[in-house]
């Protein structure tokens, strides 16, 4: 061979030995890529665990349980385990675990198990006040490490310590254990403290929902008391208020004609009964309010049923001067219904619009409305205002409060009005504007499966009565 082929051979040799380095390198490279993709690929798939988990999950411990075996299978940690902090920072173990060998780690469980730390303590309590991912490589030469000779017997040496954050408050504190001293890869330190956090996030939203629900019990339960309690003094006081105006209606018959006493009789009856009546509404609201009120249907005379009471209150609104109007578009009109919630919530809404109606007038209106009834009461009374509006359904509440009202009532009628209404699935809304009056329309719905809810004639014409103020007739 001559000099010219060695040199040549010598060149191709070279070339073939740096293709190979090259091959290699990118092999290494392409390793490198899949084992970092698959590394990713676990990381988000615990993420994704977790995060679900600790959404799905009953009860806080049941998250951190799971999160427990999760990290530690992800890891290849041999022990895994939680405690828990309350607001002042004492932590107390959970007796929470994830162990691969439970005679093994023995030790370390019962010195463990039902171990209480102040704040600050140990390795818990750093990393509690820290906020961050603690690792430490060497548990033997460790001093903030109070468990030292359980961990050795039970073969531990080194541990990382993860606290459970939500903001910034932690909620607990996750340790594992490894049989390997050394430091971890600084990426799945990170990975497990945004473990962490996902935890902590829903386990505090999950020991809130417990709060609220507590909150929620004592709230309802305090309702009950009230109620019953309303009920009870509502029997009290309207047991003797019922004598008291049948004693002045007996003395109204013995009084003769002109005689001074009259007034006061008639007074002292009206008084009785104004109280006795606000008496009735404390205790139907408290029924209603506690779910004991019973509902009786039955098929109801509507348009009859409005019409009495419209009747009844002509004299009080002409003493008033006002104008009280009556139609109907539906007068053999009969739906399923409670006869006394109707009747109560119609005379709820009239009472409102002759006691804030002076000199003005109201009409009240029965139509027909798709398989139901729509009734209306349309009045030009005071009104109210915007922002008293929402509210103008809460039970004891006026817009005129304290000494300087003008009105009497205690606030009452709306609110029982729309629960009589409910009971029965009607509905009721309200248009009111301040200085110009108040529009109120019930819809009754037809209820399937109920014969003779209408009268199968046509409808009939409309009916319109009407009193003016000066003329209305006295009912016996």
């Amino acid at each position: 061979m001559t000099d010219d082929q060695e040199a040549r051979l010598r060149r191709l040799e070279a070339r073939v030995d740096r293709a190979r380095r090259a091959l290699a390198e990118a092999e290494a490279t392409a390793e490198r890529s899949v084992r970092s993709l698959y590394e990713r690929e676990r990381a988000v798939d615990l993420l994704q665990d977790i995060t679900a988990a600790a959404n799905s999950f009953e009860t806080p411990s049941d998250a951190v349980r799971h999160t427990l075996e999760r990290v530690c299978g992800h890891a290849g940690w041999p022990v895994g385990h939680a405690w828990e902090l309350d607001p002042s920072g004492v932590a107390r173990s959970l007796d929470l675990w994830s162990i691969d060998d439970h005679a093994r780690r023995a030790p370390f469980v019962h010195a463990t198990r039902g171990t209480t730390l102040g704040q600050g303590e140990g390795l818990v309590g750093s990393a509690a006040l820290g906020g961050e991912a603690l690792w430490v490589a060497s548990l033997a030469a460790e001093p903030r490490f109070l468990r030292q000779r359980a961990a050795e017997a039970a073969g531990l040496r080194a541990g990382c310590w993860l606290p459970i954050t939500s903001g910034p408050s932690v909620l607990g504190v996750m340790e594992f254990f490894t049989e390997r001293q050394g430091a971890p890869p600084q990426e799945l330190l990170e990975l497990l403290q945004h473990a962490a956090t996902q935890l902590g996030r829903s386990y505090e939203r999950q020991r809130s929902s417990v709060v609220l629900s507590s909150a929620l019990a004592l709230a309802v339960e305090a309702s009950k008391t009230k109620s019953s309690f309303l009920a009870m003094m509502s029997h009290e006081v309207r047991t003797p208020l019922n004598i008291l105006v049948g004693a002045a209606s007996v003395l109204a018959d013995d009084i003769p004609d002109g005689d001074p006493r009259s007034d006061l009789s008639a007074a002292m009856e009206g008084a009785s009964r104004r109280l006795l009546r606000t008496i009735h509404g404390i205790l139907d609201l408290a029924q209603l309010s506690s779910g004991g009120f019973v509902r009786r249907q039955e098929l109801v005379a509507v348009s009859t049923l409005v019409g009495d009471l419209v009747e009844e209150y002509r004299p009080r609104a002409a003493s008033r001067g006002t104008t009280l109007t009556w139609s109907t578009e539906a007068p053999r009109s009969r739906l399923p219904f409670d006869e006394y919630c109707l009747r109560s919530a119609v005379r709820e809404l009239l009472d409102n619009a002759v006691r804030f109606t002076q000199g003005g007038q109201i009409d009240v209106h029965l139509r027909r409305e798709n398989a139901g009834l729509c009734l209306e009461l349309r009045d030009t009374g005071r009104g109210m205002s915007p922002e008293f509006l929402p509210r103008a359904e809460e039970p004891f509440t006026q817009e005129d409060e304290g000494n300087t009202r003008s009105h009497e009532g205690v606030g009452i009628g709306l609110a029982l009005a729309r629960q009589f209404l409910q009971v029965n699935n009607a509905t009721m809304t309200i248009e009111s504007r301040k200085g110009r009056g108040t529009i109120v329309r019930i819809t009754l719905g037809y209820v399937p499966g109920v014969q003779g809810a209408f009268d199968s004639r046509p409808p009939a014409p409309v009916f319109t009565f009407s009193v003016p103020p000066g003329n209305a007739p006295t009912r016996r």
